[in-house]
């Protein structure tokens, strides 16, 4: 397990990791309050905000950290996800509900993990010594209700998306903390003409 744990911190440092968890906080934070503008559909309309500002405030952050990022399309093409990229390493963000649970399956989520984890697996059963080359796919995994963020980890899963191979919880940061930041105008705007787009389709 200390592989895991020295790659992953190769790839994703302390300050890193920190500023990620701090842009899933607000993301919690601002789409509870965003999702108060679809009335009695509030509940229905904050999972999917949740989502869209999870990607663009850790897109944000991963321009802030220096890291290079990619906005990929999934296997159907109706829509984009976020991935980062660092020694070798590539991070999705998932929402999950509960301790040990793993996203859903989706063909890139698959085809990221039997690329990856397959080499990674192999090297890390056999070897005890860590290998600074080698990398795979890690999800940064967060669950909460509404505006409150509760766990969130490095989760890397097996090359067959059923099991974990290695998990870490993060430090959180407080919601006071969150409260005290506040969004680019630019993001914001960005994010306000989107709920304006979702509220026209309620209409």
């Amino acid at each position: 397990m200390s592989n895991y744990r020295t790659v992953l911190m190769n790839a994703f440092d302390v300050n890193h990791r920190s500023s990620m968890t701090r842009s899933i906080s607000q993301a919690y934070l601002m789409s509870a309050e965003r999702s108060r503008e679809f009335g009695v559909f509030y509940r229905e309309a904050q999972p999917y905000l949740r989502w869209f500002y999870c990607e663009a405030l850790l897109e944000k952050t991963a321009i802030n950290l220096g890291l290079d990022f990619h906005a990929a399309p999934n296997a159907a093409r109706n829509c984009r996800h976020l991935s980062i990229k660092s020694n070798n390493w590539t991070l999705t963000a998932h929402h999950v509900s509960g301790p040990g649970q793993l996203p859903r399956k989706a063909r890139y989520r698959a085809a990221y993990a039997q690329s990856m984890n397959y080499d990674l697996f192999e090297a890390f059963e056999d070897n005890d010594n860590v290998l600074p080359s080698v990398g795979g796919h890690v999800y940064l995994l967060h669950d909460g209700v509404g505006a409150s963020l509760e766990a969130i980890s490095l989760t890397i899963p097996t090359p067959d998306l059923r099991a974990v191979l290695y998990a870490e919880p993060l430090e959180l940061v407080s919601s006071f903390e969150v409260e005290e930041e506040t969004i680019e105008d630019e993001l914001d705007e960005k994010i306000a003409l989107r709920v304006d787009e979702l509220l026209r389709k309620q209409k």
